[in-house]
This record gives C-alpha cells, sequence and structure tokens, in this order.
C-alpha cells in the first residue's frame, strides 16, 4: 500500500499477483510451489472464503488474470504459511516478505518458532523442542561436560532457562551458569585454535603426542587414528547431500575426503610398523 493510502480490499491480490509473475523463471518458480500451502486444511474457511472473493475472484474476473483457482489459492496458502510481517520506515505502510529459507525454521511438529524482524535484522528463536527440554538432549550429552572432581556427566537443571543451575549426575555438585558460560567460551576459543573443518583434528593430535611421549602403544594410535577416520567418513555422509555448488558439498567435501584418505594412509604406516616390530621379536 502507497505512504498515507486508505485500506483496500484489492490490496490483498498483489502479493499473489506478483508471485504469479514469477512462473517465467522456472529456478525460482520451483522453489516457491515446493512451499507448505496447507491448502486442503485451509479448504472453506474464514481465509478461504476471503480468498477467494478478493484474490482469486478479482484476479480471474475483474482483471482477466490467466490462472486457475487452485493455483491462486495455492499462492495465497504459500504467502500465509511462509511469509513474514515486515517493519518498514513510518508511513510506508503495512509490509510482508517472503523468506524461503526462512520459513523451514519451524522444524517441530509441535509449533516452537517466533520470529520478529527489526529493520534488516532477523531475531532467532528460543526453542522448546523434545530435545532442548531434555538434560542430556536425548542423551546426545552434546552440551553436557565432564565433572572436575568425580568425571561424570554436568548438566542444566533446566535446559530452558538460560541461568538455571547445573548439577553433576554423579556426586551432585553444582555450578552457576555463568562458570559453564565461562567454560564454554574457552572451550570454543580452543576449538577454533584446531585446524579449519577437522572433526577428527583432536583424538588423532592427542593420540600423536601421547604417542611420541611414549605412554601409549603402536596399537592404541592406531586405534585412535582409525577412530579419527570413522569421524570424517561421518562427516562425509552428512556432506553428501549438500549440492556441489555449495562450501559444504564442494570444497569442504573435498577437504573430508582428503583427510579421510590422510588418516587411512597414516593407519597403513603404523600398521606396517606394528607388523615388522612383532617379526623382529
Amino acid at each position: 500500500m502507497c505512504a498515507g493510502s486508505k485500506p483496500s480490499a484489492r490490496y490483498d491480490c498483489i502479493l499473489p499477483l506478483r508471485l504469479l509473475l514469477l512462473r517465467d523463471q522456472p529456478r525460482i518458480w520451483d522453489k516457491l510451489t515446493r512451499l507448505e500451502t496447507h491448502v486442503e486444511q485451509r479448504r472453506d474457511t474464514a481465509i478461504y472464503r476471503d480468498n477467494q472473493c478478493h484474490v482469486v475472484d478479482y484476479l480471474r474476473q475483474r482483471c482477466a488474470v490467466d490462472a486457475d483457482e487452485e493455483l491462486l489459492h495455492r499462492l495465497c496458502g504459500v504467502l500465509d504459511v511462509n511469509a513474514f510481517s515486515l517493519r518498514p520506515k513510518p508511513g510506508f505502510g503495512r509490509r510482508r516478505g517472503l523468506f524461503a529459507r526462512t520459513s523451514l525454521l519451524n522444524h517441530s511438529c509441535v509449533s516452537n518458532t517466533q520470529l520478529s524482524l527489526d529493520g534488516e535484522v532477523m531475531q532467532y528463536f528460543q526453542c522448546g523442542c523434545e530435545r532442548c527440554r531434555d538434560p542430556s538432549e536425548l542423551e546426545t550429552h552434546f552440551g553436557s561436560h565432564r565433572c572436575g572432581s568425580c568425571r561424570e556427566l554436568v548438566m542444566s537443571t533446566d535446559p530452558l532457562s538460560p541461568d538455571a543451575v547445573w548439577r553433576c549426575s554423579g556426586c551432585g555438585r553444582e555450578q552457576p551458569a555463568s562458570e559453564v558460560r565461562q567454560l564454554n567460551a574457552r572451550l570454543q576459543a580452543e576449538r577454533q585454535g584446531l585446524a579449519e573443518g577437522s572433526l577428527h583434528h583432536a583424538v588423532v593430535t592427542l593420540a600423536q603426542r601421547r604417542f611420541a611421549e611414549s605412554k601409549i602403544s603402536p596399537t592404541r594410535l592406531l586405534e585412535s587414528l582409525e577412530e579419527g577416520g570413522r569421524f570424517v567418513a561421518e562427516a562425509i555422509s552428512l556432506l553428501r547431500h549438500e549440492p556441489a555448488s555449495t562450501p559444504e558439498g564442494g570444497a569442504m567435501m573435498q577437504m573430508a575426503r582428503d583427510t579421510l584418505q590422510g588418516c587411512f594412509e597414516m593407519a597403513e604406516l603404523v600398521r606396517s610398523s606394528i607388523g615388522n616390530f612383532t617379526a623382529a621379536e
């Protein structure tokens, strides 16, 4: 709607019409038509009848737009299900924007996403899905850490509260959330010092260091190399879904394959040395 103009039902058809004009751009049109519409659930509802009057009938009968009713209803569904309210400058009226990737953020079967736009910045959401409510994150313990006293796992007593106390599952020792955040920040800084993209780097580097200090046997070094290789192989299996044109499916995938090959070659050298050592004995 133009600045200073009065609301009118005829404005309802403008954005669906703009989407319809994208039919001559196959790549964009394909992405658009893949978005969820919930058109069957909307059928015979108040919003469906409103769209029929102010969008479908108006475009087809008054504007002679060449598009069938079902397509126009699906475009309305795409907008209602996936679009976001924008906050333009004062005097520019209400606006909606369609962001294909951002519309997928609602990733739980139970709605758990709240998004807001502040100028050009999109604010993220506080997730409340089953995994985020579980202190163990569905037994993945992705955010847990080891207790300094008994080496058991330390988890938040209330995962949805950023200031909740953390408690050890073994000895019951408690830590304030501020200490856990400091620990995470320190670990993050250390992780960034590792080789970029090396998921196996910590395991292999630690094993090599301990072997050089004669703290582990060649057999244990070999086991660590094979474990590191499994980490890289898992990364490759995850990256295989990424298009080759993206950084993840291109350069990162190639790096992972090269790293896996390096693990194989290093493991073979250690395996050969173990065989030679056994034969000499």
